[in-house]
This record gives structure tokens, sequence and C-alpha cells, in this order.
């Protein structure tokens, strides 16, 4: 569940300063939270990190990321739509933007 809100940066923004909510912390995947970081901020964001990434990555990590989260953000779509949750229609749309954004 690592996420933009979820993160806290220092006044000047060069320095993580803490992670919050870790009520969804477990052993899994790490394309779950690229694939978060991804719909955040973009493929260009997701990159940026990758680079920086010192856990051990497959030569495809950035492409299931974003299957991952086209995925997710079109189930959560469609949920919304047939009325099975209130997520903002707007913050999935946002999501989606950014899931299909150019690489």
């Amino acid at each position: 569940d690592l996420k933009g809100e979820h993160i806290l940066v220092s006044l000047t923004g060069d320095s993580i300063t803490g992670i919050v909510d870790w009520s969804d912390a477990a052993l899994c995947d790490p394309v779950v939270d690229l694939g978060a970081l991804l719909i955040w901020l973009g493929p260009g964001f997701l990159r940026l990190v990758l680079e920086h990434y010192a856990d051990a990555v497959d030569a495809h990590i950035f492409d299931r990321a974003v299957a991952y989260e086209r995925y997710g953000c079109l189930r959560r779509l469609g949920r919304r739509l047939a009325g099975l949750s209130d997520d903002p229609l707007d913050l999935i749309i946002t999501q989606l933007r950014w899931a299909f954004a150019d690489r």
C-alpha cells in the first residue's frame, strides 16, 4: 500500500522522512507497490524509482507493474460503474490515465 499519500517528505522535498499506514504491509511481489507508484505519478516516476531500487528486479518488472495496475484500474472502474464501490470516479480516471500513459 505504498503510495503518495503514505509517503512523508522533507519540507524541501529532497528526502523521505517517513512512511505511514502499514495496515496492508505484506510479503508479496514488489509489483504491487511499484504499480501504486505508477498510478500516483506516472511511468516516468516509476522508471526513476526503479533506477534506485536496491532489491533484485527482473528485466520485465516495469511491464509487469504496468499490466498489474492497468488490470486493477479497469477492475476498480468496473466495480464503481456497477455500483459495487463508492471509490471516487475522478480518482479512478486519473489512475487510468497514468496506467495507460505513454511509457
